[in-house]
């Protein structure tokens, strides 16, 4: 077996556990490759327990795991709502998620999904008027998520 764009690698890391699934899509169905966890406490070594499960899925699956996609336990989430907010230079959904991905990095957030509920565009002034809401984590913890991964030869997708 080897690593595919269609298996998709998940790391869960909580208060409790780190967890990683492998899933690979087959004729539009989902099938569970790897599943493990491994028990976690505040002292224990985050790079070493996760070095435990790459190791552990590796022997199973038959090839090593370069990038995961990661998922976190984060007690500060916020929501943010953008009521009739006018974006400026935004002709498409990606050019105005663009410009609350820079927003929330200034505001030290990290944003986890957009869900657009409306959006109108005037393209005679290039504006787009948005209704949508934000879910958003600390950069902060993120950031120490994501270079705990690249210290383990990981990338985040």
């Amino acid at each position: 077996m080897r690593d595919t764009k269609q298996t998709r690698k998940l790391l869960y890391i909580g208060k409790n556990n780190i967890a990683l699934i492998v899933l690979d899509t087959i004729n539009e169905t989902r099938n569970i490759l790897f599943a493990d966890q491994v028990a976690i406490d505040e002292n224990a070594n985050l790079q070493g327990k996760v070095s435990e499960l790459l190791t552990n899925a590796a022997n199973f699956l038959g090839f090593n795991i370069k990038d995961v996609e990661m998922i976190f336990d984060d007690p500060q989430i916020i929501h943010i709502n953008y009521q009739n907010a006018e974006f400026v230079d935004c002709v498409c959904e990606e050019d105005i998620a663009k410009e609350i991905f820079k927003k929330a990095k200034i505001d030290n957030y990290f944003v986890n999904e957009i869900n657009f509920l409306s959006v109108q565009y005037d393209e005679i002034d290039k504006t787009a008027k948005v209704n949508c809401n934000v879910c958003a984590s600390d950069y902060i913890t993120y950031k120490k998520y994501v270079n705990l991964l690249k210290v383990c030869n990981l990338v985040v997708t």
